[in-house]
């Protein structure tokens, strides 16, 4: 995990990202899992997450979860086109160069 991600975080919000981590492959092997599926249990057990739908890349239907107190964060339990588990990206509010993460998610509700 980069550096400037870990300085920006919580200790409560790198203990929800650690527990998102240990958690998702088990979710994920359940039968007929999706993003969808994974973000709505995580947003009903820790009440620091909120749960959006939308777009990745303005092509994939996607779900995937903010920190309520902090909104320049994604959580991202069931990445597309990931190996690896669950990302944390910062959506470049704090960052001094636009990213292409910046454009990766788009919010319909």
């Amino acid at each position: 995990m980069s550096e400037a991600i870990v300085d920006t975080l919580t200790t409560r919000e790198l203990e929800i990202f650690n527990e998102v981590c240990e958690l998702t492959p088990f979710l994920i092997g359940l039968d007929n899992s999706s993003c969808l599926s994974v973000c709505l249990e995580f947003e009903s057990v820790i009440d620091e997450l909120i749960r959006f739908i939308g777009t990745f890349g303005n092509v994939h239907e996607h779900a995937w979860l903010e920190f309520k107190e902090n909104d320049t964060l994604i959580l991202d339990p069931y990445p597309v086109a990931c190996l690896g588990g669950p990302l944390l990206v910062d959506k470049g509010s704090s960052l001094l160069i636009p990213t292409p993460w910046n454009n990766l998610y788009k919010k319909i509700w």
